[in-house]
């Protein structure tokens, strides 16, 4: 992309309005390199007290990196007063161009966005000549992240009181994307860190096998997952005040009691009926298709809503949410898979059976799912009772048929039970966030371990 001012004549633009030291962002370490070319013919050069004081700090670094001591760029650096910095270049070279512009040496330093992050560079002025970045093959718009991370590198501290950013006309750069970055809300910074074999063998090389538990507790990536465990754990608080109605009975846990006794009641009346209609790979796969459960269909996937009788038939039948939203019924022969996957979302004993505002969610999530999904392995029990019969036998043993909390019991059972397994699956679930990474980092261990990789001094 060519520069839309000449080199040349932005940096005594920038000398002439005291807009010096300046950090120029271009768009590839092509144009950097081109733009130090552009000074070969320069006609201004530094004085001779500012051209000794860059060659006196060069000597200093080439002491320590002799490998930059012919560097091509060393002439501009020490007559003009320029330099070039980006992932090219090698790191002695690199360091000798920030120190120099630390020291105040430079005027001007031409640079990829990359060096926007991770650098401490002074400057009092930054230029933005460009609105887009290339990434991968192509050219993506900056980021209001982006922007507002080049834009901050303007401003000395502790000698500045304004720091400038100087956008330059060009017809490549798009202003609305700079005036987004500029006023608009940075976005949401998210942990890439993963638990790779190298990471595992460079921290075991480093640290004790006892310390790294700590460290992991200690980053950005177990920071966020410890975020969303404390919103679960919100959520956990506000569940058990909705439990407090329902504490204990007559009976302490009177909701597995409860579970079992009407369990166990409706099978006796209803086992030798649900026997003759349905084959032992319906009954097999009734157990894993309770709500929320993905599901292969004859046409496309869907995600089971809720699981009923029809009424006439005793059909085992199912409420499915297809991806276009949809809502509708099928009895459980036609589903083809059942998947190792489900989706989270709040049940409702009526129709549509799950919270309106969830449909959206639901249906993304269907349509964002692989092309390949885990089947879940059921197995197709030929035993012809669902419980046993001594199980069924004692009914008579169970408190629940004279007790006086049994019509409380049974009004209250649907909304208990809903909220027991809530607080049961967030529970396990802020245990999971809380130890993965370090259950990662183990697994990585076990790993290298079986095949002899690896070998902990015990």
């Amino acid at each position: 992309m060519p520069p839309s001012i000449h080199p040349v004549d932005l940096i005594a633009a920038l000398r002439q309005q005291h807009l010096t030291p300046a950090i120029v962002f271009l768009t590839s370490r092509r144009a950097c390199d081109e733009a130090m070319e552009a000074f070969n013919h320069a006609d201004f050069v530094l004085p001779p007290v500012r051209q000794e004081a860059i060659s006196t700090a060069l000597e200093r670094v080439i002491a320590q990196y002799p490998s930059i001591i012919e560097h091509p760029l060393i002439p501009i650096v020490q007559r003009i007063g320029v330099a070039a910095h980006h992932a090219g270049h090698l790191p002695s070279w690199k360091i000798a161009i920030e120190e120099l512009m630390r020291q105040g040496h430079l005027d001007a330093v031409f640079a990829t966005t990359t060096l926007a992050a991770g650098v401490d560079f002074p400057a009092r002025t930054v230029v933005i000549t460009q609105s887009s970045i290339r990434k991968s093959r192509d050219f993506t718009d900056l980021t209001i992240g982006e922007v507002q991370q080049v834009a901050g590198r303007a401003g000395r501290r502790g000698k500045d009181h304004v720091g400038f950013a100087v956008v330059t006309p060009s017809p490549y750069i798009d202003l609305a994307v700079l005036t987004k970055g500029l006023t608009g809300q940075p976005e949401a910074i998210d942990s890439q860190f993963t638990i790779s074999y190298p990471m595992v063998l460079n921290l075991l090389k480093a640290h004790p096998h006892e310390q790294i538990q700590g460290i992991l507790a200690k980053s950005f990536a177990q920071f966020q997952l410890n975020q969303r465990a404390e919103l679960l754990e919100h959520k956990l608080d506000a569940l058990h005040m909705q439990m407090e109605p329902f504490g204990p009975r007559v009976c302490t846990d009177w909701i597995t009691q409860w579970q079992t006794f009407d369990h166990a009641r409706r099978h006796r009346h209803t086992r030798h009926q649900t026997h003759r209609l349905e084959s032992p790979e319906i009954s097999a796969r009734l157990p894993f298709l309770s709500p929320g459960r993905i599901v292969g269909l004859n046409r496309g996937r869907g995600i089971v809503l809720r699981q009923y009788r029809s009424k006439g038939q005793k059909t085992s039948m199912l409420t499915i949410l297809r991806p276009d939203g949809a809502v509708t019924e099928c009895p459980v022969t036609s589903v083809k898979e059942i998947y190792d996957r489900t989706c989270d979302f709040a049940e409702t004993p009526t129709y549509p059976w799950c919270a309106t505002d969830t449909f959206d969610r639901l249906s993304h999530q269907l349509e964002e799912l692989p092309q390949r999904l885990p089947l879940l392995p059921i197995l197709i029990s030929t035993s012809c009772e669902p419980l046993p019969d001594a199980i069924v036998q004692s009914l008579g043993d169970f408190p629940c048929p004279t007790c006086p909390s049994r019509p409380a019991c049974q009004k209250d059972f649907v909304t208990a039970s809903r909220l027991r397994q809530e607080q049961q699956r967030h529970t396990k679930s802020i245990q999971a966030l809380r130890a993965s990474l370090w259950h990662r980092f183990q697994e990585r261990i076990d790993v290298l371990q079986k095949f002899g990789y690896l070998t902990l001094a015990t």
